[in-house]
C-alpha cells in the first residue's frame, strides 16, 4: 500500500471516529436532558400536591397539635441526620481500617515474599 493511500485511510478513520464520538456525545446529552425533563415533569406536581396536602392538614390542627407536629418533625429530622452521619462515619472507619490492613500486608507479607 502506498504512503499516500495509507495517509488517506488514517485521515478518513480519524474523521469517522470524531463523527461517532460527536454523535454519541449529542445522543447522551439529549438522553440526559429528556430524562431530567421527564422526571421533573411528574415529580414536581407530585411534590407540590403532597406539600399542599400536608399544609392543609397542618392548618386544620389546633395550636397544641401544631406544636406537637413541629416537635415530632424536628425529632424525625434530627434522627434522619443522625442516621446519615452514622453511615458516613462507618464508611470512613471502614476505609481507614482497610487502609491499615493493606499497609500492614505491604509491610510484613509483601516484603517476605521473594
Amino acid at each position: 500500500m502506498d504512503p499516500q493511500r495509507q495517509q488517506d485511510f488514517q485521515r478518513r478513520l480519524q474523521e469517522l471516529e470524531a463523527e461517532v464520538q460527536q454523535t454519541e456525545t449529542a445522543n447522551r446529552t439529549n438522553f440526559e436532558a429528556n430524562q431530567s425533563r421527564a422526571s421533573a415533569a411528574w415529580l414536581q406536581p407530585a411534590l407540590q400536591r403532597l406539600w399542599l396536602q400536608a399544609m392543609a392538614w397542618f392548618d386544620q390542627l389546633p395550636t397544641v397539635g401544631k406544636v406537637v407536629a413541629i416537635i415530632v418533625a424536628i425529632i424525625l429530622g434530627l434522627s434522619l441526620v443522625n442516621a446519615v452521619l452514622n453511615i458516613v462515619t462507618t464508611l470512613i472507619m471502614l476505609a481507614i481500617g482497610l487502609t491499615a490492613l493493606y499497609l500492614l500486608y505491604r509491610l510484613f507479607l509483601a516484603k517476605s515474599t521473594p
